[in-house]
This record gives structure tokens, sequence and C-alpha cells, in this order.
């Protein structure tokens, strides 16, 4: 896909654009880096009717990468973009859920990651962060084999995580995250149907390549 090409060109530039020092070996998980990631997306209803009768999507493989700048004082600035697939199910009463159709859905965003070397549990090699920013996720769904949707949603994330050194330079980040925005009912039906603030929780984690 055109996206993942233009990604790795942004990941090639930046990193060629800063110099590479040994401050990740001083300060295991306050350097700059790069982590590729796999984990697991639980996404919430995307609209809920009478009766118990919802439309969501069942949980998916979760894969993406996110790559940060430190700015100083712990702090870093941090770009992500992740995608999943997974059964785009109805739920009905008494039956239960109904697999109709999949759900592709992207995830992209940038914001502020704070990382907490002097934190209650934190050591030498394992040093926990939080972070917090905006982005959007988009949805592409196939129903029935024949209708397809798409709504783009503007949304907040918020995670908390942990990075573990390994080697000099190298470590492993894990992360939870909460994705937080409504589903745009009216793009991708053109009915103007009210949805709830919707709560999408990524477990994730991966190699972490400081530089």
């Amino acid at each position: 896909m055109h996206w993942k090409t233009g990604l790795i060109a942004a990941l090639a530039l930046l990193v060629s654009l800063v110099p590479a020092t040994r401050a990740a070996a001083q300060n295991p998980g306050l350097a700059g880096d790069v982590t590729p990631y796999v984990g697991y997306l639980l996404t919430g209803n995307f609209m809920e009717g009478p009766l118990g009768v919802s439309l969501s999507s069942a949980g998916g493989a979760l894969y993406g990468v996110q790559a940060s700048l430190p700015i100083g004082g712990g702090i870093s600035l941090y770009g992500n973009v992740a995608s999943s697939k997974a059964d785009l199910r109805v739920g009905l009463p008494i039956v239960g859920g109904v697999e109709v159709g999949r759900v592709e859905t992207l995830l992209y965003d940038g914001g502020i990651r704070v990382t907490l070397p002097e934190a209650v549990g934190a050591t030498k090699s394992v040093t926990p962060f939080f972070q917090a920013g905006i982005g959007a996720i988009k949805h592409d769904i196939l129903a029935a084999d024949y209708i397809e949707l798409t709504a783009t949603n503007f949304a907040f994330n918020a995670g908390i995580g942990a990075y573990i050194a390994v080697a000099d330079g190298l470590g492993i980040r894990a992360l939870i995250s909460d994705y937080m925005g409504k589903f745009d009912a009216e793009e991708a039906t053109m009915f103007d149907i009210g949805t709830k603030t919707r709560h999408n929780f990524g477990f994730a984690g991966g190699i972490s390549i400081e530089f």
C-alpha cells in the first residue's frame, strides 16, 4: 500500500537527520527510537440500537510502527501508524454476535511521550512512560460482501507502558493505549445516527531501536 511506502521513507529520513549518540546507552528509554510492533486491538461498538442490537468489530491483530524524538527533560515527540483487520459483527438479543463482514482499521496519531526514570518500579533496565496525543481512526467496512462503508474519525489517545533495555541501544517497548472518539455514522451511511464516544484499546509490544 502507498502509505506503507511513505512511512518507510519518512522513518529513513528521520534517522538520517538525527546524529547517532550514546545517550541511549547512558539513559535507556530516553533517546529517540523507532519501534515496529505487533499486538491486539479491541474496539467499541460502532452503533447501538434498541433491544440490545449493536454493530461492532471483533478484536483483531494489530501491526504498526512508532517513532520518537527527544526534546529534553524526559519528554519526546512521537508519531504512530498502525492497522488491524477483524470481523464485523451484529449483536442480536439471545442469538449473540453474528459475523456479517470485515473491518479494516487504520490508526494514525502523534503527541507527547513522558519517560519516568525515577518512577516507582523503575530500574536501570526498566523505564516506565506514558504518552498522549491526537489523531484519527479510519474504518473501511465491508458488509455482506457488497456493502462498502468508510468513515474517518478524530480521536484522542492516551497510553502507559514500559521500556525494557536488553542491549546497548536496543530494547523492548510495551504499551497499552486507549483511542477515544466517535464513529462518524453520517459519513459512513449518510444518515445522522447518534453515536457515543468509543473506547478502542490497543495492547502492543515491539523491538525498540534507539539512536
